[in-house]
């Protein structure tokens, strides 16, 4: 799998930007400008439906050579992966970052399309040691416990954002909760 992921990391990630507007302990909120993002939906276990979703993106890639991105790329500022869980078990949505947002928004297959995301606004909680379930739903919980402290709004269902890294050790690679909040209750 790790040729897969040098494949990748070469052949997309757009420079999008977040400005921080709230930092407190681990929680921060923050403001992303607009995106093109690829959404590509898979079953299975996380890891399985991972490997399966990064695969997808590699044969469009391969089809579809307009997708290849800068090679230089190597901002850290966005996530390499959202992960989102859907409704039926074991079903999950992974969104990839695009750099070519000029590419026609259209769907490739079915379970993958490519849309505009307009600017969003994420509380996040960094994920610190080994990703097990038990530790993400403690996260996310804490997330959920800050945001209504802060008494902003959530609109959007819990993320895991995994982040390009060069570090091949789970314990070692950047991860973080993501929660979409409402960009109107606090600026």
């Amino acid at each position: 799998m790790e040729n897969h992921n040098n494949k990748i990391h070469h052949h997309f990630m757009k420079d999008t930007s977040y400005k921080l507007m709230v930092n407190f302990d681990e929680f921060e909120l923050r403001k992303y400008t607009p995106a093109t993002v690829l959404e590509i939906v898979a079953i299975g276990s996380r890891t399985n439906a991972l490997i399966k979703a990064k695969r997808k993106l590699l044969a469009l890639i391969e089809q579809n050579k307009k997708i290849l991105i800068n090679e230089s790329a190597s901002n850290r500022s966005i996530p390499e992966i959202l992960i989102e869980p859907l409704a039926k078990r074991n079903e999950w949505k992974f969104i990839f970052f695009l750099e070519n947002n000029d590419l026609p928004l259209s769907v490739f297959q079915k379970r993958i399309t490519m849309s505009n995301q307009p600017e969003k606004h994420y509380g996040t909680v960094r994920v610190i040691g080994l990703m097990s379930n038990e530790k993400i739903v403690q996260k996310i919980l804490l997330l959920k416990s800050w945001l209504a402290k802060e008494k902003l709004l959530i609109v959007g269902k819990p993320k895991i954002a995994m982040y390009k890294s060069y570090w091949n050790i789970a314990f070692l690679k950047r991860v973080e909760i993501y929660i979409e909040v409402e960009p109107s209750v606090k600026n």
